[in-house]
């Protein structure tokens, strides 16, 4: 898949729309708590396409785009300055709980 393609794929299905913050909506509705996906090392969240797809619309579903993928975005000076912005992220979704977050590749090491 070429690059830049995932937002062909991914376009937000909520209401509240953060994709500008590079925080991308693959499900946003369900019953159970969300899960929030780390982007792997390339920065993209297309891998989470097939995740969704067995969720069905149990699980909402949120994936964070690497900072300066995502137009309007820059990247981030470093790893913690990328996680202070993915936690803030996640406090606007669900703000008082613990959090689900899964990772890919670069994304699982984010999530530790």
């Amino acid at each position: 898949m070429r690059k830049g393609g995932e937002a062909l794929l991914l376009k937000p299905s909520s209401t509240k729309d953060y994709s500008h913050k590079g925080l991308v909506s693959i499900q946003a509705n369900g019953k159970h708590k969300p899960i929030f996906c780390v982007h792997p090392v390339e920065g993209y969240v297309y891998c989470y396409n097939e995740l969704s797809r067995y969720l069905g619309n149990a699980y909402p579903l949120y994936a964070f785009q690497a900072d300066g993928i995502t137009p309007g975005t820059v990247p981030s000076k470093n790893i913690f300055a990328m996680a202070k912005n993915y936690i803030q992220l996640m406090k606007e979704i669900q703000p008082n709980d613990l959090y689900t977050i899964v990772g890919w590749s670069f994304g699982g090491g984010r999530c530790l």
